[in-house]
């Protein structure tokens, strides 16, 4: 059996956590899904026996990890008896968290017995011994509500402002989003990717790559209205694209790919500017 769900945060962490998923597998199944990326820093809490295996990198990801932003895809499986808890950040958000620059892990997954961070490590070794994916979010909640009262990053607030403005208007320059922030471009680049942990351009390329799989799923558009709603200059610009970030055409992506069980495909990441969580 296959069981794969969706959690919302509590609302006093909605701002800064976009969703939960919980994917449990049984033992005698094996899966393997392709991995695009998402825009968002992550952390995935390994609750069953199985070890995750990168096929892209060929090996073993740790039991409990922190994903910094990938900029390509990774195909992962497992042979089975495979629980899976993740916590899915709002783009501008797990520097709040993990009080370290996100560009320091920018297409890393960390390891959390590699941090500089007992009270993380405490939280870890307590999710990964609950038996229950739900008591396992309790114990994220209540570890993340104390953090959000050491919030003191004073470029909160812009780099919101802007996150939001390059889901909505993902062909917009850096000039434009640098007005947004009241920052020079420089600056806005350097505190973005400490923030983000990726740069405004990487993140507007994720973002309209998101938007066409969104469109493409839907079946009501051709190829040519999909690329001019996500602001590609045409078809064959949105191609190249997405081979970078999937390695394979959009039709190809459709028609290999079993999207309903891709936890990173959810329709409210990044689909439309009314789905996005402030």
């Amino acid at each position: 059996m296959n069981f794969f769900n969706i959690i919302c945060p509590s609302k006093e962490l909605a701002p800064y956590i976009r969703h939960y998923w919980h994917f449990q597998i049984d033992a005698n199944q094996r899966f393997i899904d392709k991995i695009v990326p998402i825009g968002c820093v992550y952390m995935l809490f390994q609750l069953g026996d199985n070890p995750l295996y990168d096929y892209t990198r060929k090996d073993f990801r740790p039991r409990i990890f922190v994903c910094g932003q990938e900029s390509e895809l990774s195909d992962v499986g497992s042979n089975g008896d495979t629980e899976l808890l993740t916590v899915v950040f709002q783009p501008y958000a797990a520097k709040t968290f993990f009080n370290m620059p996100m560009n320091l892990i920018y297409k890393q997954r960390i390891d959390v017995n590699d941090l500089d961070d007992n009270e993380l490590k405490n939280l870890a070794t307590r999710v990964a011994n609950e038996k229950s994916a739900d008591n396992g979010i309790r114990l994220i909640e209540d570890f993340m509500c104390q953090r959000l009262n050491h919030i003191t990053d004073y470029h909160l607030k812009r780099i919101t402002a802007v996150v939001r403005d390059i889901v909505i208007n993902p062909d917009h320059s850096l000039m434009d989003f640098s007005d947004i922030a009241c920052l020079s471009p420089k600056q806005l680049s350097r505190v973005f990717m400490e923030t983000v942990g990726a740069s405004p351009k990487v993140l507007s390329r994720i973002v309209r790559v998101r938007k066409a799989l969104f469109l493409l799923r839907s079946n009501l558009y051709s190829l040519s209205q999909i690329s001019y709603k996500c602001g590609f200059t045409d078809p064959s610009h949105m191609n190249k694209e997405f081979k970078i970030f999937t390695n394979c055409t959009p039709m190809e992506y459709l028609c290999n790919y079993q999207l309903d069980r891709d936890p990173y495909s959810e329709e409210y990441i990044f689909a439309s500017s009314d789905t996005f969580k402030m």
